[in-house]
């Protein structure tokens, strides 16, 4: 099987889900595949296309649409660009933002350039026309034409705003690409922000390095807090390769919400791909500020729910979907919802609710771990009966209160009666 990379992720290049991975669960034309212990996508098969949801850990990633040409031939869909296969092999890109589209030939002839160059006044039209019927792209990487329109933008946009900003203050650049306008504007934030950065020294993400650092940026702001502010924060990782990203999105918290936000990031951090989890760093920054006003304290981002140990597997004491994990999918069947989840264990569960009793499969990398069957007794009281192989188990308001084992024996037989038996007066 050949794939495609996308976001440091594999998509396979196929149109048959079977080919994807493992089939977890199929229901007429929608199939739940496991690619790897983390990736699992959600397909539904249409007649010609294919509508993809890919996800990590239970964390929905992206989604895309696969469209058949033909017998050997498909498109991809992912956000606004468009990749064309045939033979399993990826013959064209195009972006998709422009009206025009910019299309980047992967195997087709190379064109001898021209030795005109067109004239600066007609540099809006000198991409569309010029480069775009060259073949440029045989002899470079793709990403270099793209950073070329981009900076030309960028270059534009430096010169009207930034060198000569008295003049053009009120002036919206247009860049021109087909019938696309890309408007560029000045824009105020409504944060104040400061950064405190922190050099790791090649180190990999782990809990310990996070609240070490973290309390070292703590000791250095907490003074700033107020009885009547609150802080704004943003965590952003650095890598050797050059790279950022952003764990999470903008937190408001107050001063007592210091161990909140450690557990935020945590769990941030343990949906994220291996890429970010074993990726060396360089740097982690904390972007921060402050505004008047109180907020509402955060609360505790754990599960509030016990669990059963059975084996090797943890299973949570409870009648609730919600508590085995992410939701990723859930549709109707006769009598009953079909959840399918995501734990941090990087396990899957699909977890059939009907009225009076749940029935529950456990599975990593496509192989099943348990199976279960959770039975109501009283809701009330929390009362139910799992069922595991020949055990049952009773819990009550998330304990165990009883515990019963199958046992088999062999059947009781008759002992014959000896022949020398020898009556005592």
């Amino acid at each position: 099987m050949k794939y495609q990379n996308y976001l440091n992720y594999k998509i396979p290049i196929t149109m048959n889900p079977l080919e994807y991975g493992k089939l977890i669960e199929q229901t007429d034309n929608k199939y739940i595949v496991q690619l790897n212990t983390s990736n699992i996508v959600i397909i539904n098969e249409l007649d010609n296309e294919n509508l993809v949801k890919f996800f990590r850990k239970g964390e929905f990633i992206f989604e895309f649409k696969d469209f058949k040409k033909s017998e050997f031939s498909f498109i991809r869909t992912i956000e606004d660009q468009r990749y064309t296969f045939e033979k399993n092999k990826l013959i064209s890109t195009e972006i998709l933002s422009t009206a025009s589209s910019i299309k980047i030939y992967d195997d087709t002839d190379a064109i001898i350039l021209k030795n005109s160059t067109p004239l600066y006044k007609d540099i809006v039209n000198y991409d569309k026309t010029y480069l775009e019927n060259t073949y440029i792209f045989k002899n470079y990487p793709q990403a270099w034409f793209i950073c070329l329109k981009f900076s030309l933008i960028f270059l534009l946009y430096i010169i009207l705003f930034v060198i000569f900003p008295e003049t053009n203050e009120n002036m919206a650049m247009a860049v021109l690409s087909g019938n696309n306008i890309i408007k560029l504007r000045k824009t105020s934030s409504k944060y104040n922000w400061k950064d405190l950065v922190f050099n790791i020294n090649n180190k990999v993400f782990s809990k310990n390095l996070f609240e070490n650092l973290f309390s070292q940026f703590w000791i250095k702001v907490e003074n700033e807090f107020t009885e009547n502010n609150h802080m704004f924060i943003l965590m952003k990782i650095k890598y050797n390769n050059g790279e950022f990203s952003s764990i999470g999105k903008v937190q408001r918290i107050n001063k007592s919400d210091f161990s909140w936000y450690i557990d935020f990031i945590i769990e941030n951090m343990k949906f994220k791909s291996e890429y970010y989890n074993e990726t060396q760093m360089d740097t982690i920054i904390f972007s921060y500020g402050f505004k008047e006003g109180k907020i509402k304290n955060k609360q505790n981002l754990g599960f509030n729910r016990s669990l059963q140990k059975f084996k090797n597997f943890n299973l949570p004491i409870s009648m609730n979907p919600m508590d085995f994990g992410r939701l990723i999918n859930q549709y109707k069947i006769e009598n009953g919802i079909v959840y399918i989840l995501q734990n941090e264990n990087e396990q899957t569960i699909t977890f059939n609710k009907f009225e009076n009793h749940n029935e529950v499969e456990f599975f990593k990398s496509g192989i099943r771990l348990v199976k279960f069957k959770d039975i109501f007794i009283n809701s009330s009281e929390n009362k139910f009966m799992r069922v595991i192989d020949n055990k049952s188990f009773y819990f009550k308001n998330g304990e165990q209160i009883l515990f019963l084992s199958e046992m088999k024996t062999k059947f009781i037989s008759k002992t014959k009666v000896s022949k020398n038996l020898t009556l005592i007066k």
